[in-house]
């Protein structure tokens, strides 16, 4: 998704891309909005702008290979973490487990609310969502690795409030991020 696909959020985009022409974008970023906001959009298609390899002074190509495979949530380097519901084998689940629903629902609209995801991944209506310890672990894992592509490695965070305990394990993650 490129810059110019998201909808308003014109300060809010002026102020990254400002951040990001200064060197000074920090490590970790929080979007907040209510749902529909585009704040899910928003965090995207900064991470493109971030990645492009053509990239001009208020936008991405859409064109080169990486903004490619951001646009297909394929990109090695970045990683999307997002609540989750136990499927009926009843393992743990993980966002990777889920993947393929994410690149759906995301396909056909970046707008969507926590209740559409649950009810395209949820096959009853009393499962409640989760990013569970075994997702944590997952991220830290990810985020431990040297990057495949790119400079650095991106963890898109949908949902933060669905981390209960687990959150704590990320705490220092996001403190003292690994260089």
């Amino acid at each position: 998704m490129r810059l110019s696909e998201v909808h308003g959020l014109v300060k809010q985009k002026e102020h990254l891309l400002k951040s990001i022409a200064s060197n000074r974008l920090p490590h970790a970023q929080l979007f907040l909005g209510p749902a529909g906001s585009g704040k899910l959009s928003l965090a995207h298609a900064i991470v493109q702008y971030l990645y492009c390899t053509d990239r001009s002074a208020t936008d991405s190509c859409g064109e080169c290979s990486s903004c490619r495979k951001i646009s297909t949530y394929s990109h090695p380097d970045v990683h999307y973490s997002f609540p989750t519901v136990i499927k009926t084998s009843g393992k743990k689940p993980k966002s990777d487990d889920f993947m393929e629903e994410w690149r759906a629902m995301n396909k056909d609209d970046h707008y969507f609310s926590t209740a559409d995801w649950i009810g395209t991944i949820a096959d009853s209506e009393n499962k409640s969502p989760n990013i569970t310890r075994e997702e944590t672990h997952s991220i830290m894992s990810k985020l431990a690795l040297k990057p495949y592509e790119g400079e650095a490695k991106t963890l898109i965070l949908w949902m933060p409030e669905y981390l209960q305990k687990e959150s704590n394990a990320l705490l220092k993650l996001i403190e003292e991020p690994a260089q």
